[in-house]
């Protein structure tokens, strides 16, 4: 039987407590919790609240099956306390924060710029496997901020495709 998961932003406002009790009643099997700026766990309290969340939730039999995360790189000061709260909580995916397109500089750059930040990260996921599996998705948002404009996009997505395969294939593949 396939895990029905729920994204919980639509129910951040409220309490751990109501939260579990509310998604449990919905009939979701799982959830993916907001560990991020503006989530329903904070980064910087992640040791003391995502305890709290994840026992709420269990006593109504509902696990957390991802966390998304602002996540971008080992650089942020928060990133590991993040990840090593959450996997010890046997939390063991995670979903980055987003890299925001710029369209003066092109795609092109942009991936250029950030493979050093997702090899060092890709990296820790290796040297942590045991606590961390990898992401096998990409997720890209279409709003204005996010992702390339389609028009973009369109012109150079061969090229755009091949480097994103190379950079996940490179440094995201896990065996665990």
């Amino acid at each position: 039987k396939p895990t029905v998961c729920a994204f919980i932003k639509f129910v951040q406002s409220l309490g751990y407590d109501e939260m579990a009790a509310r998604i449990a009643e919905i009939g979701f099997d799982g959830v993916e919790s907001t560990v991020r700026r503006g989530g329903h766990v904070l980064p910087e309290r992640v040791e003391e609240d995502l305890p709290k969340q994840v026992e709420a939730l269990r006593r109504h039999g509902i696990d957390v099956t991802i966390m998304t995360t602002d996540v971008l790189g080992l650089d942020q000061p928060l990133t590991e306390k993040v990840l090593r709260t959450g996997a010890s909580l046997g939390i063991k995916k995670y979903r980055m924060g987003f890299y925001r397109y710029n369209p003066k500089r092109g795609v092109m750059k942009q991936l250029e710029a950030i493979r050093p930040r997702l090899r060092d990260l890709a990296a820790f996921n290796r040297d942590h496997s045991d606590l961390l599996s990898n992401i096998d998705c990409v997720e890209s948002h279409h709003h204005r901020s996010a992702s390339p404009p389609n028009c973009d996009l369109n012109s150079k997505s061969t090229q755009l495709l091949t480097s994103i395969k190379r950079i996940i294939s490179s440094f995201l593949t896990l065996s665990v």
